[in-house]
């Protein structure tokens, strides 16, 4: 009986250990090419712990656009920032950004998110650390509930903002569709609003997005 017990208490001690060896689970490498009528749209989100404490978090966002017109590349959003996380939900930051409106800056920033297989929420504001500096929120919520089936509905909205004294741009990303496995895609609608007196423009498209898993 002794012999038993303790043969049963080194496996699921072994187990236990390597559990704790394991590294943290981290969000897929999202990548997303939305072919509009009027510009090619690019994003790209990566979101991996730096240690398997989990306390430090590397986030990087691109987003880019071409219009056909003039064919150059116009930055939406690019941003690297190291985040610590005193809690599982809640995390600040610092970091750097490049705009098309605002050039490059240091930034601070805050972020709440929650991840599911089936949905995820994020709500990030950001503040460039110089005079006058621009703020900027990105806030995203994706649901594509589970089934049995292998294609599964898909739909996100997600919000990306800047102003300083005045308001300066903003983009608000729309998109339904399927998902299969790692792959989703479907119909896609861009709206931006520019300016203090904001001129309003849209992207309608076909969107493709690989969920490349590490």
């Amino acid at each position: 009986m002794k012999k038993t017990f303790l043969v049963a208490l080194l496996i699921f001690g072994g187990k236990f250990t390597h559990a704790q060896e394991l590294k943290p689970k981290s969000a897929p490498i999202r990548l997303e090419v939305l072919g509009g009528h009027v510009a090619t749209a690019f994003q790209m989100i990566v979101s991996k712990p730096m240690f398997e404490n989990k306390k430090f978090d590397f986030f990087y966002i691109t987003s880019t656009e071409v219009p056909y017109e003039s064919g150059k590349p116009i930055p939406v959003l690019n941003q690297s920032i190291v985040f610590y996380k005193p809690t599982k939900w809640l995390s600040g930051g610092l970091g750097g950004s490049y705009t098309a409106f605002g050039g490059f800056s240091p930034i601070a920033a805050v972020a709440f998110s929650h991840h599911r297989e089936n949905f995820m929420i994020l709500a990030r504001p950001t503040i460039e650390l110089k005079k006058q500096g621009l703020r900027q929120f990105l806030g995203i919520f994706e649901w594509s509930p589970i089934n049995e089936n292998i294609i599964r509905p898909y739909f996100l909205v997600q919000v990306i903002t800047e102003w300083s004294n005045v308001h300066s741009m903003t983009q608000h990303r729309w998109r339904l569709g399927i998902q299969n496995k790692d792959l989703r895609f479907g119909g896609a609608l861009n709206l931006y609003h520019f300016g203090a007196e904001p001129v309003n423009e849209y992207n309608a498209g076909l969107f493709i997005l690989l969920l490349i898993k590490s």
